[in-house]
């Protein structure tokens, strides 16, 4: 496990920032450090979990969780579970404007900015929603902090130099005097690092394989990598 005081005396070390409690130097790198976890997993999507909610007979429904990421959306309403598909706002609307009077179960939603939630058709009272999201981590704050805590980011142990060097980078770039570069280098490594996470993930199947193809299509089948797409 990496705790709090241990991401900080790595980062100061390697930079030569003070670590004194509480000083500038110090609160500088805590920043840094929680910017880190939540970019990690904003990239990665390394940390998932689920939650339901029961937004009642409304087409707009404020979440009032922190999300960083819906990954799949189902809804259940009566004895009936359906997926659903996400749409941009404008989508919506326009789906909206041409079919008011649908009916039947939710089909589609939207996210507009990043805790309102778009229904259509509006959802039954009793209905219910499942999503898959990557949750928003509570900063860090205490020494002993660790984020691969789940109320902390959720972020396994093996990750952790993903959130070092995002905070190298940033501590470089505070530091340097813009001849080094080395700013520049610590980032190319977290992308690096990214990279590796991506992979890892992927042995341990958090990406669907595609279906299999026939061999007369002769095309080759890889595996589906985490990208934008996965959000929408």
């Amino acid at each position: 496990m990496t705790t709090l005081a241990n991401f900080r005396t790595r980062v100061s070390a390697k930079i030569g920032l003070d670590n004194t409690a509480s000083s500038a130097d110090q609160s500088l790198v805590d920043s840094w450090l929680n910017e880190g976890v939540v970019d990690v997993l904003r990239e990665t999507g390394c940390n998932v979990d689920s939650t339901t909610v029961t937004p009642g007979a409304t087409a707009d429904y404020a979440l009032g969780v922190s999300v960083l990421g819906i990954l799949d959306v189902y809804t259940t309403s009566g004895s009936s579970d359906s997926r659903m598909q996400q749409l941009s706002v404008p989508d919506m609307l326009e789906l909206r404007r041409n079919g008011s009077s649908a009916a039947g179960p939710t089909t589609y939603y939207a996210m507009a900015g990043t805790d309102l939630m778009l229904f259509y058709p509006t959802p039954g009272a009793s209905d219910t929603f499942t999503m898959y999201v990557v949750p928003k981590p509570t900063a860090m704050s205490v020494s002993s902090d660790d984020p691969s805590s789940a109320s902390l980011g959720g972020v396994r142990t093996e990750f952790h130099k993903a959130i070092e060097l995002y905070a190298l980078a940033e501590a470089a770039d505070y530091d340097d005097d813009g001849s080094s570069a080395q700013g520049q280098r610590y980032r190319e490594r977290y992308r690096e690092e990214l990279g590796r996470i991506r992979r890892s993930l992927n042995l341990l199947g958090r990406y669907k394989q595609p279906a299999a193809v026939l061999p007369t299509q002769r095309r080759r089948m890889g595996a589906r990598r985490f990208n934008d797409q996965d959000w929408r």
